[in-house]
């Protein structure tokens, strides 16, 4: 399931016609853009958080996304800025209209934090925070079909060392 949520993210900031790539990788790497072309986004593959609400018996998943742009003599950081906030917003009202997965997913909440002179090559843009609520992913039905007590390893048989602490 959370591989068909980031595979769809992706695919909605593909189809905007701003956006040139699209990656999921770790953060550290952002700063490797030597040869992407811009505007892109960068959806954090490390640092993503689920929570899961007991009541409702559906998940909250953050994840952070980084729309990024090249300022040069003609577009400042402003309005690259600018530019990339409009992408993170767009792209946040598609995944909230579309019908095909408005019963799937719903936006929670979001946040912007504006990026300057944030690579090697001094991209600029903003890192998007995104709150979302998707359904559990437990099948019920054949939930302990994934369970054997044949599959327990030999090493684990033995009795766990539990150290008392006085």
């Amino acid at each position: 399931m959370y591989n068909e949520l980031i595979e769809y993210i992706a695919k909605v900031f593909l189809m905007h016609k701003a956006v040139k790539s699209c990656k999921y990788q770790d953060r550290v790497l952002i700063n490797a853009q030597n040869n992407n072309p811009y505007a892109q986004v960068v959806i954090e593959s490390s640092g993503a958080y689920a929570q899961w609400i007991k009541t409702a018996n559906v998940f909250t998943l953050t994840l952070n996304i980084n729309i990024l742009g090249l300022p040069n003599d003609d577009f400042k950081i402003c309005d690259i800025q600018s530019d990339c906030f409009q992408i993170g917003n767009e792209a946040l009202a598609y995944i909230d209209n579309d019908p095909e997965y408005k019963s799937i997913i719903s936006i929670y909440d979001y946040d912007f934090l504006s990026l300057d002179h944030y690579t090697d090559d001094n991209a600029c843009g903003w890192r998007l925070s995104l709150e979302l609520i998707i359904p559990n992913p437990v099948n019920l039905c054949i939930n302990n079909d994934n369970f054997s007590e044949d599959n327990i390893p030999v090493e684990a048989e033995k009795p766990l060392d539990i150290i008392s602490s006085k």
